[in-house]
C-alpha cells in the first residue's frame, strides 16, 4: 500500500527500497540481493515477480540510490 501510494503521489520521482520482510506486500522496487539477508520473504517476493529494476548488495544501495537522483 506504502508503495503505491507513494507512486501514484511522486510517479517515477519516487524510488522504493524493500530491505527485508515476509509476505509480498513490497513487490515492487529496488531490492537487496539474496546473499545480504537472513530473511528473504520479502524482497524475494519482490524479485519473483520480474518487476525489480537491481538487486543488489545491501553495500551498495548507497551508490545506486545517488545514481538514481
Amino acid at each position: 500500500m506504502l508503495f503505491r501510494y507513494a507512486s501514484e503521489v511522486y510517479g517515477k520521482d519516487s524510488i522504493a527500497i524493500v530491505h527485508t520482510g515476509m509476505g509480498k506486500d513490497g513487490a515492487n522496487g529496488l531490492v537487496p540481493n539474496k546473499e545480504s539477508w537472513v530473511v528473504w520473504g520479502m524482497p524475494g517476493s519482490a524479485v519473483n515477480t520480474g518487476l525489480v529494476e537491481k538487486d543488489d548488495s545491501i553495500e551498495s544501495i548507497p551508490d545506486v540510490v545517488s545514481e538514481l537522483i
